[in-house]
């Protein structure tokens, strides 16, 4: 079900849909993310990198991520499932893997909310994405220092 959805849903990421608000504080990080929109020039797009986001203390978390090169921009499109209904959960791009984390996120992206977070990190490149070592990481609403699911970037 999640595959499905994850596949109807990048149709819509490539073609520029309206989505989910930036992220809080995403201006202050070292590139600037912002909804997604249909208005938004989409430029050459290039790969495409998948990334499985496991559970962590039990959250029973877990989905996919894709992030496509178009332009000079990367869009981020994050869904799950087994997350609490309508909680905003802050999800971020950190330093590190999901073993060695860097508390200091890299990249805000847009809160994760009913399953999904999307986002486009301006003027950054997938290649410095997969040519360090990332991980995708969502926070427990109530609590930023609990991980509940995470995914490195390869």
């Amino acid at each position: 079900m999640l595959r499905t959805m994850m596949a109807l849903t990048s149709a819509l990421l490539l073609a520029g849909g309206t989505l989910a608000a930036p992220a809080a504080g995403a201006q202050s990080m070292s590139a600037v993310s912002q909804p997604m929109h249909p208005m938004m020039g989409m430029g050459k797009m290039g790969k495409v990198v998948t990334v499985d986001i496991d559970e962590e203390n039990g959250s029973k978390q877990e989905g996919i991520a894709k992030l496509v090169q178009v332009g000079k921009n990367v869009h981020v499109m994050v869904m799950t499932e087994g997350e609490p209904d309508g909680v905003a959960e802050p999800i971020h791009i950190h330093p590190g893997t999901c073993a060695k984390l860097d508390p200091k996120p890299a990249y805000a992206l847009s809160n994760l909310q009913n399953g999904m977070s999307m986002t486009i990190l301006k003027n950054v490149s997938l290649s410095s994405l997969t040519g360090g070592k990332y991980a995708i990481n969502i926070h427990d609403a109530k609590n930023l220092a609990k991980y509940v699911a995470c995914g490195d970037i390869k």
